[in-house]
């Protein structure tokens, strides 16, 4: 049993490990796919990127409390690690409104591997293109489909525990992608005089909605963070993240915006003269995307295996279960006709609301729990039992009492001489991963600071769903997507090759 319970601790997540998976899950699309969102939005690009950035951290960070917060309060959620997102909503807000969250982080992660697989396939497409000098025209919508078949086996990998140095090799490709992409850009043709728009409701409201799909990580970051040895440095690894793939964004924007204004595709390798070292990239940017989509979707996947009663350890009814959900990957990507106007939709109308809304009144009811109940978590080697839980009126009152599971028996653990053991306040803080927060209610600064972003993301959200789903409708009209007719939606990438 020790044996176990320490190649578990080992197998966690540090904070090297934690900064890596967040970083595989921002992948290279800043790199590759927002500058164009960016230069759309004219002066107002690069500030309205850092106020998202901002609030993508924030928000992020009180979520990740919110969990730490939830462990103190209720013991048994931590035999929710498979879906901590709905658990925490569930202790805060009851099973109604668990299941319209559980609802919106299906679709944002399910959605968000749509444009991978198709950014991944036209790489692929345009590869083939670029270096038979237009010869071999094998459509991107095959390779979709060849990329799902590939892709499978890596999904039936376990928890982001499990797929930690496969993250940190995607954070090399990342890095190596970020290089190659400044070469091309710096040593291809430029426009002599680059155009710069003036912004709009509706290019901001689309940049909106195609940020906060990039850079959110809010669907995954706390099956992350219950896979972390020290839940508490959460925080430290979202910032170190958010400044390292932020870095590089900002470094390709710029270059963007002073080399290329608007000529710039919205795939900024589209376009670039062939060369070795473009190629290159093609692959490196292909096989990131591909890394970064088995991570990203691993919530979704531990969800429906829980309601699925399937065990957490590796067998056919996993691969069965994860295998059907790429295939309906594949066929939605097959029906959609642009990346970046799938982006702007899941992250309007989906991300927007694990972004901006739920974190705060998560965190405000929370915080109101605790100020209450001033629940501690028990240790995880007293397994006692679970339920509802509260302090001992004693000299022992550290001890935290269970009186729901009263068909457990205690005698296997009347041994241990440390259960009775007193322990000093220094003992047991060390023990115990409980946040400093002393159970006062929420500030009334915070209260107003969380209103007023509540309600700037229930306004982005409708303006940036409105706009993406305008401007879906009017490319639809003139361009068909892969299921529809598979020359002519091919014919977009030989136009941009």
């Amino acid at each position: 049993m020790f044996l176990s319970e320490w190649c578990n601790s080992n197998n966690r997540l540090s904070l090297f490990f934690t900064i890596c998976c967040i970083i595989d899950l921002f992948g290279v699309f800043p790199v590759i796919a927002l500058p164009r969102a960016i230069i759309e939005c004219g002066w107002l690009g690069m500030p309205l990127a850092f106020f998202v950035f901002f609030i993508q951290i924030y928000t992020a960070i009180m979520l990740g409390r919110c969990w730490i917060i939830a462990e103190n309060l209720q013991f048994g959620i931590l035999e929710k690690n498979r879906y901590p997102y709905s658990a925490v909503v569930e202790l805060a807000y009851g099973k109604m409104c668990s299941k319209y969250v559980n609802l919106i982080l299906r679709l944002a992660v399910f959605g968000g591997s749509i444009p991978n697989l198709i950014v991944a396939a036209q790489n692929f497409h345009l590869i083939g293109l670029k270096v038979s000098s237009y010869q071999l025209d094998f459509s991107y919508c095959y390779w979709i489909i060849i990329l799902g078949v590939i892709l499978c086996p890596f999904m039936w990998l376990g928890s982001p525990k499990d797929l930690k140095w496969l993250a940190a090799i995607s954070v090399g490709f990342v890095l190596l992608s970020s290089f190659l992409t400044w070469f091309c850009l710096l040593n291809g043709k430029t426009p002599s005089n680059p155009f710069i728009p003036n912004p709009t409701w509706e290019s901001a409201a689309i940049a909106y909605g195609i940020l906060s799909f990039q850079f959110d990580i809010h669907p995954t970051i706390l099956t992350i963070q219950v896979d972390m040895k020290n839940r508490n440095q959460l925080g430290k690894a979202i910032i170190i993240a958010f400044i390292a793939s932020g870095s590089l964004f900002l470094i390709t924007t710029i270059i963007c915006y002073v080399c290329y204004g608007n000529a710039v595709r919205y795939n900024t390798l589209q376009g670039l003269e062939p060369s070795e070292s473009l190629y290159a990239n093609f692959i490196v940017v292909t096989v990131q995307i591909s890394l970064s989509m088995v991570v990203g979707v691993t919530p979704l996947f531990q969800d429906l295996e829980e309601k699925a009663n399937i065990p957490v350890g590796f067998g056919w009814r996993r691969c069965f279960l994860r295998s059907g959900v790429v295939l309906g990957a594949v066929f939605l990507a097959e029906i959609v006709p642009r990346f970046d106007l799938i982006m702007g939709l899941i992250g309007g109308a989906l991300m927007g609301q694990l972004m901006f809304v739920f974190p705060p009144l998560l965190y405000a009811r929370l915080r109101s729990l605790q100020a209450q109940f001033k629940a501690r978590l028990l240790p995880r080697y007293f397994p006692i039992g679970y339920g509802s839980i509260r302090e001992i009126a004693t000299d022992r009152a550290w001890i935290v009492g269970n009186h729901a599971r009263v068909d457990l028996s205690m005698e296997d653990h009347l041994d241990k001489p440390h259960l009775f053991q007193r322990r000093t306040e220094q003992d047991r803080n060390s023990i115990l991963p409980f946040v400093d927060l002393q159970g006062e209610q929420v500030s009334i600064v915070e209260k107003i600071s969380n209103v007023l972003l509540i309600i700037f993301g229930v306004l982005a959200t409708l303006l940036s769903t409105y706009y993406t789903l305008k401007g879906t409708i009017e490319y639809a009209d003139f361009t068909p997507s892969c299921i529809t007719n598979v020359t002519l939606a091919s014919q977009l990438i030989y136009k941009f090759a």
